[in-house]
C-alpha cells in the first residue's frame, strides 16, 4: 500500500512538472519572438530611446554587449545612412530547456531601408536566443545569429 501511495505521489509531481515545463516553454518562446522583433528593429531617428527600452529585455553580460554594439557599430552606421530596420518573426521553436532557461530558435525577416533606397531590402535570419527567467520575466541572456 505504501509503495502505491509513493508511486502516485511521484506520478503527480512528474505530471505537474511537465505542465510547468510546457507553460514555461510557451511563455519563453512568445517572449523571445516579441523581444527579438523589438531588439532587432531600429530607426536612426530614435536609437537612444530604443537602446534604453531594449536594455530592459536583456540580462547578464549580454546587456553590456548589446549597449557596446549599438553605440560603436550600429548607431554610427544607422545615423550616417539614415537606416530603419523592421524585424518580424514568422516561426519559433524550443531547442532546449532547464527550469529557468529556455533556448529558442527564431526565424525572422528584417526589412531595411536607407537614404537613397527606393525599396527595402529584406534579410532572412535565424537567431538563437537563450531566455532566462529573472524575477518572473523571460529576458534574453544570450543571442547568436547564423
Amino acid at each position: 500500500m505504501l509503495a502505491l501511495v509513493a508511486f502516485a505521489l511521484v506520478l503527480t509531481v512528474a505530471l505537474r512538472d511537465t505542465g510547468a515545463r510546457e507553460r514555461d516553454a510557451r511563455a519563453a518562446t512568445a517572449q523571445a519572438r516579441t523581444s527579438l522583433e523589438q531588439l532587432l528593429s531600429y530607426s536612426w531617428q530614435t536609437l537612444d530611446q530604443q537602446s534604453a527600452a531594449n536594455a530592459q529585455l536583456l540580462t547578464g553580460s549580454f546587456r553590456g554587449e548589446y549597449a557596446q554594439t549599438m553605440a560603436r557599430t550600429i548607431a554610427p552606421a544607422a545615423q550616417k545612412d539614415e537606416v530603419t530596420v523592421r524585424a518580424r518573426s514568422y516561426e519559433a521553436g524550443v531547442m532546449g530547456q532547464t527550469p529557468d532557461t529556455v533556448t529558442v530558435q527564431v526565424f525572422l525577416d528584417q526589412a531595411k531601408t536607407a537614404k537613397g533606397e527606393d525599396q527595402p531590402s529584406v534579410d532572412q535570419n535565424r537567431v538563437i536566443a537563450t531566455m532566462k527567467r529573472v524575477d518572473g520575466r523571460w529576458l534574453i541572456e544570450k543571442l547568436s545569429a547564423y
